[in-house]
């Protein structure tokens, strides 16, 4: 799976079968899988987590939803992030823009 967009580049590869989304956790992901913090902030900014989900505990990993039942562990191929660009930053605003919105359409709803 490929995806790039103004934040960078990203490419995943399937390390697993397709399983039940019920079935995929912490557990069944090996440690070459993982990802770091930093890495799991730009991939949401590059896939704007389109048929994305960054399991979380206790370490980062990559499952990719085939549909909304199954889906499968990804590892990464290779990962452009622009250097220029600090991705906590980008979140932390996109937060606080779409906090303001939803402020400013309860205020007048």
């Amino acid at each position: 799976m490929d995806y790039r967009n103004r934040y960078g580049s990203l490419s995943l590869a399937v390390v697993s079968d397709f399983l039940k989304v019920s079935e995929i956790n912490d557990s069944i992901v090996a440690d070459e899988y993982r990802i770091t913090l930093d890495q799991a902030e730009q991939i949401a900014l590059i896939t704007g987590n389109r048929s994305i989900q960054i399991g979380l505990c206790p370490k980062p990993y990559i499952v990719w939803h085939l549909n909304v039942s199954h889906a499968c562990i990804c590892k990464i191929s290779s990962l452009y992030f622009y250097p220029e660009l600090n991705a906590r930053e980008i979140l932390e605003k996109l937060y606080l823009y779409f906090y303001l919105v939803c402020l400013f359409y309860s205020y007048f709803w």
